[in-house]
């Protein structure tokens, strides 16, 4: 059974605040630095307003390092894509000496979820069928138990499980922490560039469960809920201190 969305909650950027370079973390701990003034690529959202990040421009949202490979994490958010058949990240917290871990399309329409120690430790989990639509919103989660093993990753679409193919190690055991940024829209500073628009990201410090991404979801329609009010009344430091 579902808890509060407020529940583990640590950043929840709902893409609204359209002033100055700042992307909003209404959690109120991880606000992100946009590479030019958001007005610019503010657009329609799935909720209210999204961002248009135009292949383009991202947001680096601070170095915090503690999500590991045995800690439980989720991402959640609504994602519309311009182009499909490109490789184009999602979220990320990624190195370039192949650490971390990041949610990505690849030029295959498949979805990766995966976590790197180096670029010969790492566990993860594709989409076993491909997603080609465009100009549609549509809504992806994913969770991690924190477990160490690839099973402990689902993909949910639409609030649905997807089936998912290994790939990688069985498990692993070496650490995924970085001191790079965490980034929207991209899974490394200036490299795949998401191409469509992006709104209501989330990241929580366990494993979302299904009547979690349903609430979410909302059969369709969507909330900004974080059950903190709206944002402030919720200090993501009670839950997690400052931990991805």
């Amino acid at each position: 059974m579902a808890g509060s969305l407020s529940d583990g909650i640590v950043a929840h950027w709902k893409m609204n605040d359209v002033s100055g370079t700042t992307v909003v973390d209404n959690i109120g701990g991880f606000n992100g630095t946009w590479t030019r003034d958001v007005s610019n690529d503010s657009v329609t959202g799935k909720i209210d307003k999204a961002l248009y990040p135009n292949d383009a421009n991202y947001a680096a949202c601070g170095n915090n390092t503690a999500f590991d490979y045995n800690t439980p994490f989720s991402v959640a958010c609504w994602v519309k894509r311009d182009v499909a058949g490109v490789k184009r990240a999602l979220i990320g917290k990624w190195a370039a000496i192949s650490r971390g871990w990041f949610c990505q399309f690849r030029d295959t329409n498949k979805l990766w979820f995966l976590l790197y120690h180096d670029g010969s430790h790492s566990t993860g989990m594709e989409t076993t069928n491909t997603y080609t639509s465009t100009g549609t919103w549509v809504h992806w989660t994913f969770t991690y138990d924190g477990s160490g093993a690839r099973t402990g990753i689902r993909i949910y679409r639409n609030a649905s499980s997807v089936a998912l193919t290994a790939i990688g190690q069985t498990t692993l055991s070496d650490t995924v922490q970085v001191v790079d940024p965490l980034t929207l829209a991209t899974h490394l500073v200036g490299s795949t560039i998401f191409n469509g628009s992006l709104d209501d990201i989330r990241i929580y410090d366990r494993e979302l469960i299904q009547d979690d991404i349903d609430l979410i979801y909302n059969g369709g329609a969507g909330t900004e809920d974080d059950g903190g009010g709206g944002g402030g009344a919720t200090d993501s430091s009670t839950f997690f201190g400052s931990n991805f």
